[in-house]
């Protein structure tokens, strides 16, 4: 048999409109194939980027381009190649999707290997979001009937499709008048007289593209409905209500898209008037996929040389959020970085710091606990005469408020919108209705910021675990300014005698609020298990605890560097809800070892320079002190490597930088692989 009979040629068409950066991917795809007799040809859309130059790398595939004066749009394009096609089958590929390998030898023996009855062919593939690096794969079931189609199109046949020449000779070709959904009509089409079959392995990757403007959609989705009802209504009125229903979720995705809220709602709720007997996971899925994709039209200009920054925060009290935001306000004011600090809680201590360092506080006004309309409106009217170029906000209540002001606002196309995560495994049943009301409320909405930012890797797995869908989402790591934490014998004496605490006792302690999620009982289990021993509790409401041997009870207090001299080890008991520990980062740049239980990234923090614990492990705990108790020297040494880690990889400036990269080029800064810094040696847990 001839070989050209045993390899019929196979004509690849791909269009291309502003590709260059990506069509190499394509190509590379198909150069994978092995198949030996193949035509590629790409069209050329009007593009005015260097396409030619990014062909030049595959002199060795036999490519053919051709040139459309005018962007007449993709169907077109896919037109012009398939009429100048020479091969018995025609495969599309899109510029920005890729073939797995062997999927044009798979899909050939396929066809080959029937009665002929199959003369068209789509296949599984997976769906990428490029900027989230989430991927899900689609493995959809053969589409033998038109009525099925109707309910939407799951095939995607712009890449995966392989069929027979003739297909096209008697179906007609792509609608040039069709901007968008030119696919879906042609396979509408075709599926009045032809069957198509799936093979439903994965054998195209696709990367997910922003989405057409609105009035495109419209525009689309009219002509597609128009153009299909008469024959669908002949048939079934209810095919007809499948349909319109399906159009309209295109438009609600469009319009969300665009950040027209109102009108997406008014989308969906009539995709459900007109055909209320869906499954809810069809509308999970749909918008699921939908709101993850970059969108062209509301993605903000490229930031000024130095872009106004408005950060916004629940209350300026003492928690780790607080410092780390004050740190970062006031360094970058000193920096002659323009920004605002928006407070939702009036007062704080970190309040008067800020201000005396000359950083612009604004308060809303809220009440804890209650709900306050006027503190949204006045927060909407700081956004619309500030006009911030970035919106940063700090932990959930700011995160919710930020959100909904901002839309209120009408400045979402202006604006960047990053949320800011601080804990991890939260045990949302010890809080009350309202936390939990409002973390769920940010579980919902979280795809519609530009991005994330967690302090901590576990941070960032806990909420995507809980649901969170974020555009994009990053860590930055809180940082320190070491130049502070100096200790000497002297000052650690000075300490003590202040304290009233003997100068050659054993001393312990942590810096943490009277709060279930620091797990205090276990910490006073433990010191029932010790003899001779010191424990100094520092933070809100720790006078409240239990009066017991050796504890020192302190309260809320600002000198925590003075506290953190008197101590020989520094101990973390937390049970859950941990992100990033400051308190951890303080006492070991006060060359403190540390003994902590793995929550959070503690371990990731702590590394060779302590002793990490299982939760609520009251035995372990003093089994960890009393081995350092006993060991001065393993005290020294892992103090000494505490300051040193801490200087290297989570110093204030490291962090600062962190937030000032990413502002200029989140999805940059996002592409970089996040990669923990690694102790220079084995955890201290079992030496």
């Amino acid at each position: 048999m001839p070989e050209v009979q045993q390899n019929p040629l196979i004509s690849i068409i791909i269009p291309v409109h502003n590709g260059a950066h990506e069509i190499g991917r394509a190509l590379e795809s198909v150069r994978t194939q092995a198949y030996p007799n193949l035509e590629i040809i790409v069209v050329d859309d009007s593009s005015d980027d260097d396409l030619e130059g990014a062909l030049a790398p595959f002199q060795d595939l036999p490519i053919t381009l051709l040139h459309h004066d005018i962007r007449q749009g993709a169907g077109a394009a896919r037109n012009t190649g398939i009429k100048t096609a020479r091969g018995r089958y025609i495969a599309l590929l899109d510029s920005d999707d890729e073939w797995l390998p062997k999927k044009l030898n798979r899909q050939l023996a396929f066809l080959r290997s029937g009665n002929g009855e199959t003369i068209l062919l789509c296949s599984g593939y997976i769906l990428t979001w490029d900027v989230t690096g989430r991927q899900e794969t689609r493995s959809p079931q053969s589409c033998a009937t038109h009525r099925r189609l109707l309910m939407g199109c799951d095939l995607s046949p712009g890449s995966t499709l392989f069929a027979e020449r003739r297909v096209f000779d008697e179906c007609g070709f792509f609608d040039e008048e069709l901007e968008r959904l030119e696919d879906w009509d042609w396979l509408l089409r075709y599926l009045k007289t032809g069957r198509v079959d799936v093979i439903p392995e994965p054998m195209v990757r696709i990367h997910l593209s922003p989405r057409p403007p609105l009035d495109i959609v419209q525009h689309s989705t009219k002509r597609l409905f128009r153009k299909h009802r008469a024959w669908i209504t002949q048939n079934s009125i209810s095919d007809s209500l499948k349909f319109l229903s399906s159009l309209l979720v295109e438009g609600s995705a469009s319009a969300f898209y665009e950040k027209k809220y109102f009108r997406a709602m008014w989308f969906l709720s009539r995709a459900v008037i007109a055909w209320p007997f869906r499954n809810l996971a069809f509308y999970n899925n749909a918008i699921r996929r939908m709101v993850l994709i970059p969108s062209v039209e509301t993605t903000p200009a490229s930031l000024s040389e130095r872009p106004r920054i408005m950060h916004v925060i629940t209350g300026l009290d003492t928690g780790g959020a607080e410092k780390m935001l004050t740190d970062l306000a006031i360094t970058n004011h000193h920096a002659g970085e323009p920004q605002l600090l928006v407070s939702l809680l009036p007062g704080g201590a970190r309040y008067n710091n800020l201000v005396q360092a000359g950083v612009d506080v604004k308060e809303v006004g809220l009440v804890r606990g209650r709900p306050g309309l006027r503190g949204l409106l006045r927060l909407v009217e700081l956004i619309r005469t500030e006009k911030p170029d970035i919106i940063q906000s700090w932990m959930y209540h700011a995160d919710l408020y930020s959100l909904i002001a901002l839309m209120l606002s009408g400045r979402q196309r202006q604006t960047r919108l990053y949320w800011g995560i601080r804990c991890s495994n939260m045990d949302t049943t010890q809080y009350g209705l309202t936390l939990r009301l409002v973390i769920r409320l940010c579980v919902w909405l979280s795809f519609l910021p530009n991005g994330i930012i967690a302090n901590s890797v576990e941070g960032r797995n806990w909420h995507l675990h809980i649901g969170y869908r974020p555009k994009l989402f990053s860590i930055i790591d809180n940082g320190l300014d070491i130049s502070l934490y100096q200790t000497t014998p002297a000052l650690r004496e000075e300490a003590r005698a202040e304290l009233d605490i003997d100068r050659e006792a054993f001393v312990i302690g942590t810096l943490a609020r009277n709060d279930p999620m620091k797990d205090y009982p276990s910490l006073l289990t433990t010191l029932e298990k010790l003899d001779s021993i010191i424990c100094i509790v520092a933070g809100h409401e720790t006078e409240k605890l239990p009066k017991k041997p050796g504890l020192v009870r302190l309260g809320e207090r600002q000198d925590t560097l003075r506290i953190l001299r008197a101590m020989d080890v520094f101990v973390s008991t937390s049970a859950y809800g941990e992100g990033f520990s400051n308190a951890i980062t303080e006492a070991m740049s006060c060359e403190l070892p540390v003994v902590a239980t793995d929550v959070g990234d503690s371990s990731r923090i702590v590394g060779d320079c302590g002793i990490i614990i299982e939760p609520g492990d009251s035995n372990a705990l003093a089994e960890a002190i009393e081995k350092l108790r006993q060991d001065p020297a393993l005290r020294h040494n892992l103090g000494r490597r505490a300051r040193q880690r801490i200087t290297e990889e989570f110093s204030l400036q490291r962090m600062v930088s962190a937030y000032k990269n990413f502002y200029y080029d989140p999805h940059a800064f996002m592409s970089k692989a996040y990669s923990p810094p690694q102790p220079s040696g084995q955890a201290a847990q079992g030496a």
